[in-house]
């Protein structure tokens, strides 16, 4: 319920600022004179060269960047033709296929296959004013599974994401996401290609049995930049993440978090912006009695070589405190306190035709439905290039170790994840869309018995698409 409430008023705050932007033109204004909206000052909305004509360059020619693994927003893998202002309804519907060799993700010798057919209608609105930026999102539909008929359900799939220039030194944005999935590939050629997209929340470095999840993310920022040198701001957020219909003799744990931060950032020279952070998260598990408190003191460093192409790091210590139970008669809840260190890095780039991400991180994370809190050390990159004037291809990878903070005195649990993967993306005419794809997930556990201890899961993915846009509101 608060997360739908968060998004009507995310909806009626974009209705307003719509109505607000469009009576901002006096008799005799120029309306191209109207620079662009400066975007939120993250990493989420980097603006292809040749974009900003016009714009204060004092102010946001360079516009400094919130890492998001410490409260920003992570940038898009649109291209930068894709990432122009526009004023669009889109929609259209996805018909996907797709082969799981593990959907119980089982030890090799017990590994259940699946097969499974999804249809996908989508909408989209996208609309941009001159101080006003907003995306809408929703896509629903239904898979079918040939094994695993008791997992047969409706998908949804919905985000929001709002920017607006509240004054010339102001930003503010908030964006919604609500999914409900089978932990499958969900929806494919997103019609919010456009504009950067909504964050996923909670770790996703896990490899777990195919079930039925209902996940909310909702994030905010304003920042408030009072020189040409300096930004202060604030961002915060809540992620929840629930399991469904989990398959009988495995556990999964339900999980949610609520974080905020605030943030101070000091230009040193015209693309080089440092920065401090102060940042409280909150692990919880409503299922348990597992609990993490973390406060971190976090200091970055972000290097606009281009407006397309940053480079951010980040590093400092944090504090946790851990409620866990114990295998005491009657059962007793454990605490423990340790200091660590939270680190990483994340390069990004947008280009015409090439859009990359590789970022490291070292921090303190939920355990994905595995395990409670987690010491968590990821790596991970994506590139996505369009070979040619209707086909693009992505590539990805990622792996990660996750420790368990603190457990009971039956020792403590880890797991290693790796995957990689490749997808193909063909457009037909102007409105029809092919897409192919492969993933390969490995993962090793120790400590944690409720399925198999060494996994390996292949995906195979195909879908056909076709999509619509009508220019609105221009």
């Amino acid at each position: 319920m608060r997360q739908i409430f968060l998004t009507l008023i995310a909806v009626l705050v974009g209705s307003i600022g719509s109505c607000l932007a469009q009576n901002q033109s006096q008799p005799g204004d120029d309306p191209s004179s109207h620079s662009s909206p400066a975007p939120a000052l993250t990493g989420g909305y980097l603006m292809p060269e040749g974009q900003e004509e016009g714009v204060d360059t004092n102010w946001t020619s360079v516009h400094p960047i919130v890492p998001a693994m410490i409260g920003g927003y992570a940038s898009s893998m649109a291209f930068g033709q894709e990432m122009e202002r526009s004023n669009h309804v889109r929609g259209g519907v996805t018909v996907q296929s797709a082969y799981d060799d593990n959907a119980s993700a089982s030890n090799s010798g017990s590994a259940i296959s699946n097969y499974s057919v999804s249809v996908f209608p989508q909408i989209s609105l996208d609309q941009s004013r001159s101080r006003l930026r907003w995306v809408l999102n929703y896509g629903g539909g239904f898979t079918f599974n040939q094994r695993l008929t008791s997992q047969n359900q409706t998908s949804q799939n919905f985000d929001f994401d709002i920017q607006y220039r509240l004054s010339p030194h102001v930003n503010v944005r908030a964006s919604e996401g609500i999914t409900l999935t089978t932990g499958l590939f969900g929806p494919v050629n997103p019609l919010s290609g456009s504009a950067p997209g909504v964050p996923v929340g909670g770790n996703t470095f896990v490899l777990t049995p195919l079930a039925n999840q209902f996940a909310t993310n909702t994030r905010g920022q304003v920042a408030y930049q009072f020189s040409g040198e300096d930004v202060v701001g604030v961002s915060g957020g809540f992620d929840s993440l629930q399991y469904r219909d989990v398959q009988p003799g495995s556990t999964l744990l339900n999980n949610r978090s609520e974080d905020g931060a605030a943030f101070y950032m000091h230009r040193l020279t015209g693309k080089n912006w440092l920065g401090g952070s102060y940042q409280f998260e909150h692990l919880g598990y409503p299922d348990t009695v597992d609990d993490t408190r973390v406060h971190s003191m976090i200091l970055f460093d972000t290097y606009a070589f281009k407006p397309s192409i940053t480079l951010s790091v980040f590093g400092g210590p944090q504090y946790s405190t851990n409620e866990f139970p114990t295998t005491a008669v009657p059962p007793t809840v454990g605490t423990s306190s340790m200091w660590s260190v939270a680190g990483g890095a994340t390069f990004g780039w947008t280009g015409l035709r090439t859009a990359t991400q590789v970022s490291y991180s070292h921090s303190i994370s939920d355990g994905g439905g595995l395990q409670g809190s987690v010491q968590l050390n990821s790596v991970s990159g994506s590139f996505r290039r369009q070979i040619a004037r209707y086909t693009a291809l992505t590539f990805s990878a990622s792996y990660a170790t996750n420790n368990e903070l603190s457990s009971s005195t039956t020792g403590i649990s880890s797991a290693n994840y790796a995957s990689g993967g490749v997808s193909l993306t063909r457009k037909f005419g102007t409105h029809c869309f092919v897409q192919a794809g492969y993933q390969r997930e490995s993962q090793q556990t120790s400590g944690v018995s409720t399925f198999g201890n060494d996994v390996k899961r292949d995906l195979v993915m195909a879908s056909f698409s076709y999509q619509f846009a009508r220019p609105w509101g221009q």
